[in-house]
């Protein structure tokens, strides 16, 4: 009988393997198990930032509002069962065991292709999810869209939060292409939540929605938000107004963000499920997602955010608003790093660049002999010199980059263990 962990080394052996993206080989291995997501009602979320934080707040809505709501989002932080809840209750690592042998023997009888990682998790989360038989499933797409794994699921509600250049090698040079591969999340006669994004992308989306005969709700046109100096936020949609909303989420983007899952909860309301402005506000207010402007406790003031792009990168130094800060970066090496680094430039005193212990990562060796910084492989260690220099200098610290930096850098200050460090998104 395997154990947990010995599921996490099969699982982690297929991390990067057969990267090619192939949704014939997950739908083929679908069928093959019963199709698990048929008559799974979901909302499937995709976008090149925010749409984990959009997953989590229509979620949150959801169970506060007396539905079991099923949560699948990508990569986890410290714990591989953070991918999959019911409610608030990570997937138990028993049926973590159970539900791969079963897929697993599917795979040695050749009754299912080889797969990734991620496809697998994809189709263990979507089996649980009907063996417990959820009342809705918030989906977050993987990467992409079209090919992605998750998009095996005919949704109720399809969402798309931004559009950036990212993974070009995978889906495409321009916004244009990526727009196209993230729109093919769209389902025929499925409605649509699009967020604020680039004219290039918008007009690629909006021609596959017309289509499929999507209805389409853009932020900006049938609803927007109104972001006040407090912090608060009014929401206006098609089913009125909703005013004073607030998140607990760092970072004024988070409003876009929940705006969105505000105007997705409006379409499931027409479709049935009851909209609660009592809820959402309980909803918004009750969400955590860690790592994304986060406090660490103690001195000096550490912040930590996720922020993987570009994209991310801006939206972090909007936030901070000119403050300068001893930054821990951690990229991975098919970023454009130079373009990164130059956007945090301006609230930079001093930088240290490590990288977490992952394939992709670009060691702090490998960056620009030109960028001054200082090198150090581990990030705890980076993460301490920095703090000690910071309280010298009076100045607060900044660890950012990808989600796997911060997992590692996360877990140090916290001082929680990484019980299942991440291999993969």
């Amino acid at each position: 009988m395997p154990t947990y962990r010995d599921v996490l080394q099969e699982l982690y052996a297929r991390a990067g393997k057969d990267a090619k993206f192939c949704i014939e080989r997950v739908e083929d291995a679908a069928r093959s198990m019963g199709s698990p997501q048929d008559g799974l009602r979901a909302v499937h979320v995709a976008g090149s930032n925010g749409k984990g934080s959009v997953t989590s707040m229509v979620a949150a809505y959801l169970t506060r509002s007396g539905y079991r709501t099923g949560k699948f989002t990508s990569p986890h932080m410290h714990r591989y069962t953070e991918r999959i809840v019911i409610d608030s209750a990570e997937i138990p690592r028993r049926d973590v065991v159970r539900l791969f042998r079963a897929l697993d023997g599917y795979v040695a009888r050749g009754q299912v292709p080889w797969l990734t990682f991620f496809e697998i998790t994809t189709l263990m989360a979507m089996r649980w999810f009907r063996e417990q038989k959820v009342d809705m499933s918030v989906v977050e797409v993987g990467m992409g869209g079209r090919l992605d794994a998750t998009n095996v699921i005919v949704p109720d509600v399809t969402a798309i939060t931004t559009i950036s250049l990212e993974h070009q090698r995978i889906l495409g040079p321009t916004l244009s292409t990526i727009a196209g591969e993230k729109a093919g999340i769209l389902k025929p006669g499925v409605p649509l939540v699009m967020g604020h994004v680039p004219a290039a992308a918008r007009d690629v989306i909006l021609a596959r929605a017309r289509k499929l005969g999507c209805e389409v709700w853009m932020h900006g046109r049938e609803f927007r938000h109104v972001l006040h100096p407090d912090g608060s936020f009014d929401y206006e949609g098609p089913g009125g107004r909703m005013e004073g909303l607030r998140t607990h989420l760092g970072g004024q983007h988070q409003a876009h963000n929940a705006s969105m899952a505000v105007a997705i909860a409006e379409l499931l309301h027409e479709q049935g499920y009851p909209l609660d402005p009592r809820n959402m506000r309980q909803a918004l207010g009750s969400v955590r997602w860690p790592g994304r402007m986060e406090m660490a406790p103690g001195a000096p003031e550490t912040l930590m955010e996720c922020a993987h792009n570009p994209e991310g990168l801006r939206a972090l130094v909007r936030n901070v608003r000119g403050r300068r800060y001893h930054v821990v970066f951690g990229g991975m090496a098919d970023k454009p790093i130079a373009k990164m680094l130059g956007i945090l430039e301006p609230i930079t005193g001093k930088l240290y660049l490590t990288a977490p212990d992952v394939p992709r990562a670009l060691r702090p060796r490998d960056y620009p002999a030109s960028v001054k910084a200082a090198r150090i492989d581990d990030v705890a260690d980076a993460v301490d010199r920095a703090r000690t220099e910071a309280i010298r200098r009076g100045m607060p610290v900044l660890v950012t980059g990808s989600i796997f930096t911060v997992s590692v850098a996360r877990a140090h200050l916290l001082g929680i263990r990484n019980v299942d460090p991440i291999i993969t998104s």
